[in-house]
């Protein structure tokens, strides 16, 4: 797990472009498999990157402004938060048409709410919206995941991961003292580095 997790840190020191590539795609993936999985939809396993891939992006994309410092302080370069700028009108009609697009492909109630919830949430700041759904949607459909998976309580669960919460909490606080201000970016390097062995292990859990 550590291991892959270094890997990934070492990727995005030699090449950050194709590792937020690879981030963003595995991350779709890996959303879109959650919800679906929780949702028990019957559509085709492809479908599941489709959902992820539009909620990733309309968070993303509804949030430009706050998103291009952001990447930037991820390494990406310029040409790519330049290219998010100019483009930046057509991406608010093709947010509105995929909203539209989603809703009939998947036909599911969860899946309105879901939409009416990032479509309420522009006018949210992007690290709050990111939370909110990471948490209260993302997480709580992979907690009930390993929940039944491992055949135990919420407690169980709670005093399991424990150890990890607070390793966690201590070391974004240290992170908080030693680097005031805190870099959002490297955070976000630093979630993807452990994201990538997360969601190779779900995947494994989801298929069996």
């Amino acid at each position: 797990y550590i291991a892959i997790g270094a890997l990934v840190l070492g990727l995005w020191q030699l090449q950050p472009s194709v590792s937020m590539a690879l981030f963003l795609l595995a991350s779709a993936w890996h959303f879109g498999q959650a919800d679906m999985e929780h949702w028990r939809s019957k559509k085709a396993k492809f479908t599941q990157l489709i959902w992820g891939a539009f909620v990733l992006g309309f968070i993303l994309l509804s949030h430009i402004t706050e998103l291009i410092p952001l990447i930037a302080q991820m390494g990406l370069h310029e040409v790519v938060y330049t290219g998010l700028i100019k483009f930046q009108p057509l991406f608010t009609v093709l947010l509105a048409l995929s909203s539209i697009l989603v809703c009939m492909m998947f036909k599911k109630r969860q899946v309105l709410e879901t939409v009416i919830f990032l479509v309420l949430a522009c006018r949210l700041p992007l690290l709050e919206t990111f939370a909110i759904y990471f948490l209260f949607q993302h997480s709580f459909h992979g907690w009930r995941h390993l929940k039944v998976l491992l055949n135990t309580s919420n407690l169980r669960m709670w005093v399991s991961a424990l150890p990890f919460t607070l390793a966690s909490l201590l070391f974004f606080a240290s992170y908080a003292f030693v680097a005031a201000p805190i870099v959002w970016g490297h955070v976000f390097i630093f979630l993807a580095a452990i994201s990538f062995p997360h969601i190779l292990l779900m995947h494994r859990s989801y298929s069996n």
